[in-house]
């Protein structure tokens, strides 16, 4: 008997997609899912690289209004229409410290990256839409620290829930005109950048997540020993469940923010 592999189902064949931060990591990862399952899919970044060389890439800065509107100018002018976006550009952006040390400028720089992004992609994408009547679908990735509130990492889990609220906002504004809007908030997911992390700031993950830590067992594996499912999470994960809630099979959902944890947190 064959088995079903899903990456041949081409759910998403005749759609446009625009993953933002897609350039490595996260959101290569969810570019290539999204490609799999049919979709055409233009990347943006701050620069190419090999990363991006089997997509379409913009180079631009989606914190910045004037290139936001130039790159999806160019991708409309290229691909004749959008139809799905994943706001994925984000990251720390401040040093691991408490919002009592913590400069303005980092404060700055991460409600810039991981909100202001977001709600510039969202307003250009939905406005584009909205002018040629094409239906939507916006995934913004979020973070459980927008929902927990990371220890010293206060700017960024400020700006994730800031994404959680802005997501909800723009799936009411936009659901009579068939655009939905969903967030996804990840734990710690298995990347190289995560890894840096639990290495250099690993009192950041022990007080977030009340771990256990001692001689024999570092962040890391504490962390995977308290997660339910006994691992992080991986960049699969994530793309898997952002090429569902852009599918028809979500269809009737809007306004959520999916937790992506195994287990870590429920509610």
């Amino acid at each position: 008997m064959n088995k079903i592999n899903p990456f041949k189902v081409e759910r998403l064949s005749g759609q446009v997609a625009v993953v933002t931060g897609g350039g490595g990591g996260l959101g290569n990862a969810i570019a290539r899912r999204l490609m799999s399952e049919g979709a055409t899919v233009a990347v943006v970044d701050l620069r190419k690289s090999s990363a991006t060389a089997e997509f379409s890439c913009f180079v631009g800065d989606m914190t910045i209004k004037a290139d936001v509107q130039r790159v999806f100018s160019q991708i409309i002018d290229e691909f004749h229409r959008v139809n799905i976006l994943i706001n994925n550009v984000g990251g720390g952006g401040s040093p691991a410290t408490s919002l009592l040390e913590l400069e303005e400028t980092h404060w700055s720089g991460s409600i810039a990256n991981n909100l202001t992004s977001s709600f510039l992609c969202t307003q250009e994408f939905a406005r584009n839409c909205l002018k040629n009547g094409w239906a939507g679908n916006v995934v913004n990735i979020a973070s459980i620290s927008g929902k927990l509130g990371t220890p010293l990492l206060g700017p960024y889990a400020v700006s994730k829930a800031g994404v959680i609220r802005l997501t909800e906002v723009f799936a009411r504004e936009l659901a009579h005109h068939g655009i939905r809007v969903n967030s996804v908030c990840p734990s710690v997911i298995d990347t190289p950048l995560s890894a840096k992390m639990l290495e250099r700031y690993p009192e950041t993950f022990v007080r977030a997540y009340d771990l256990e830590v001692g001689p024999e067992k570092d962040a890391r594996k504490a962390l995977e020993e308290k997660v339910p499912l006994g691992r992080l999470g991986t960049p699969h994960d994530v793309a898997a469940l952002v090429a569902f809630l852009v599918s028809g099979e979500a269809a009737y959902i809007t306004g959520q923010a999916f937790n992506l944890n195994g287990g870590l947190i429920t509610h």
